[in-house]
């Protein structure tokens, strides 16, 4: 190697080290991982190290090479990823695609990769690869996820996670009986102004925590802000979630005598959205108030 590939070789390290990213080669004839290039910076292994892992692979049938590789470097959850990265490449295209990885016995970290295939008479001869770093991305997004689907104070889903699940479920399930249960809670404001906001959320706390011990783990129980909450019952009946908010109704779970109303819709044929289905349970919330720590039912 003379002096100027030696200078173009050590920027380049540089830059990918900056970067954060790993540049690999698959002779895919030979089914050989050939080049591998800053890989400490992810997989913190050398390059070296790497090849001599994965080289027992390279005798293998096709599938079975496949699977090897995917499982020395790839998360179980993400062979259906994977697995749709080997295909784009067989056919001669090119692929982009996250997935968590590791080199063998290292932890996962997330990464993007890039992978595009060397072509030789219209047939995939190679395929050249850049893995970025992508795991502060990742949790980043993650937080900012939970801060928007989650109630900080309570852990209940919040409305925007409520809404988007009852969607989701009304559309794949459009014949499926499900209700909606809107409660709020009684004179609730008193008690901030008696005993002060900490209590108050010491009763919101234990409403919710009540909420999540008594619904099933197919319900969609929410915070849907304040005092308020919501829960979808899913695949139910009236007549059972009418039995389960009875319960709830009869069951004290808080220490200072507040008390629920709950407004109960059970699902139409035209309730094929969160806002017609809510709307109705809203409603029956309103005259389930009007006499309190009782429920109505939406007609």
């Amino acid at each position: 190697m003379n002096c100027a590939d030696r200078e173009y070789r050590e920027r380049m390290q540089i830059a990918l080290r900056a970067a954060e990213i790993c540049i690999f080669e698959v002779d895919l004839t030979e089914q050989r991982y050939t080049f591998f290039e800053n890989s400490e910076c992810i997989f913190h292994k050398s390059g070296e190290q790497i090849l001599r892992e994965i080289e027992c692979y390279a005798s293998l049938p096709q599938e079975e090479y496949q699977k090897g590789v995917t499982e020395y470097f790839s998360h179980p959850g993400d062979k259906a990823v994977v697995d749709k990265a080997f295909e784009a490449i067989g056919n001669g295209h090119s692929y982009t695609y996250e997935a968590r990885m590791k080199a063998g016995d290292q932890e996962y970290t997330w990464c993007r990769l890039n992978v595009a295939p060397v072509m030789e008479n219209d047939v995939p001869v190679k395929m050249v690869g850049i893995i970025s770093n992508i795991q502060l991305t990742r949790e980043k997004m993650d937080s900012l996820k939970t801060a928007v689907y989650q109630d900080p104070y309570t852990k209940l889903l919040t409305k925007t996670r409520l809404k988007e699940l009852t969607d989701l479920i009304l559309g794949e399930k459009p014949f499926a009986p499900c209700v909606m249960l809107a409660i709020d809670l009684d004179h609730f404001k008193s008690v901030n102004d008696t005993y002060g906001h900490t209590t108050g959320d010491e009763v919101l706390f234990s409403v919710a925590a009540h909420l999540k011990s008594l619904f099933r783990k197919t319900d969609i129980v929410s915070r849907f802000g304040g005092d308020e909450f919501a829960v979808l019952m899913v695949d139910c009946e009236l007549e059972a979630a009418e039995r389960k908010v009875r319960q709830f109704l009869s069951e004290k779970d808080n220490a200072y005598g507040v008390t629920k109303s709950v407004g109960i819709a059970a699902r139409k044929s035209e309730d094929m959205d969160f806002e017609s289905l809510f709307r109705k349970a809203d409603k029956a919330l309103y005259l389930a108030k009007r006499t309190r720590n009782t429920y109505h039912i939406f007609e």
